[in-house]
């Protein structure tokens, strides 16, 4: 079941001042990306997270419990979390699959974006890359998008709750935990 609008500004509410701290933050934290294999990250203990795992930030399901310790560690500054910006598009599918209304849609994505967790844009220089990737662990596009982040910032770890994904990386790509 999707969080209920109320309490969701209830929540958002306590992110003004986090909002205020993160810019401060950011700010000391210099991204440089000159292309997708110079991207690199001066910050704290950086987390890769899938759709998988962001999902259960609003929907109760299995292991729901443990994404969250993520999104707490987030809001605690104890790590940094790092997407590609095909996580927006893969969360938009899984919300019109779990049959979410269009306000509780925009109530996710506008946390989401206060938030201010990086969003990396590969671009169309990075398709050969996530091409290969695929091809060689034998995964989707989407979940090689994940793993060639991963790589591009030196291994930092992917967190999944995809089995599935996890069984296929696990002993070729050593930074995937599964949740």
């Amino acid at each position: 079941m999707i969080l209920g609008g109320r309490n969701w500004k209830k929540q958002s509410k306590l992110y003004t001042d986090f909002e205020k701290h993160m810019e401060r933050l950011w700010a000391k934290v210099r991204i440089a990306r000159k292309s997708y294999e110079e991207c690199v990250i001066l910050a704290m203990d950086a987390k890769i997270i899938d759709t998988s795992v962001i999902v259960k930030w609003f929907v109760d399901e299995e292991d729901s419990d443990k994404a969250k310790i993520y999104l707490e560690d987030f809001k605690n500054r104890k790590i940094s979390i790092i997407v590609p910006n095909l996580m927006f598009y893969e969360l938009g599918n899984v919300l019109l699959s779990k049959k979410a209304s269009k306000r509780q849609s925009e109530d996710i994505i506008n946390f989401l974006n206060r938030l201010r967790f990086e969003v990396i844009d590969f671009g169309r220089d990075a398709f050969g890359k996530i091409f290969q990737t695929a091809q060689e662990m034998g995964i989707t596009f989407y979940d090689a998008s994940y793993v060639t982040l991963s790589i591009t910032l030196s291994g930092s770890e992917l967190v999944t709750s995809d089995r599935k994904l996890y069984d296929k990386l696990h002993g070729k790509f050593s930074s995937v935990k599964l949740l």
